[in-house]
């Protein structure tokens, strides 16, 4: 079994976009308890049906920052 580490937000799309799988409602009032447009939903709904939980997780979590500066260069500001 694999565990996968959400955010309290991943977790509450997760919990509407399984609902809107069950039918318990439509895409309209989905995107309206996420604060989504009904576009960000059908691909929130796709990539769930798609990868389960994992296709809700954020794309760039464990990626370093685009806008972290080189090692060298952080190691000489802090020296400045």
């Amino acid at each position: 079994m694999t565990t996968f580490i959400m955010s309290k937000k991943e977790i509450d799309r997760l919990d509407v976009i399984r609902r809107l799988i069950r039918k318990e409602f439509n895409g309209t009032k989905a995107a309206q308890l996420l604060s989504l447009s009904t576009r960000q939903i059908r691909t929130l709904k796709k990539k769930a049906l798609l990868h389960g939980p994992k296709g809700l997780i954020h794309g760039n979590r464990g990626r370093p920052s685009n806008r972290l500066l080189p090692h060298k260069e952080r190691t000489m500001i802090l020296a400045l």
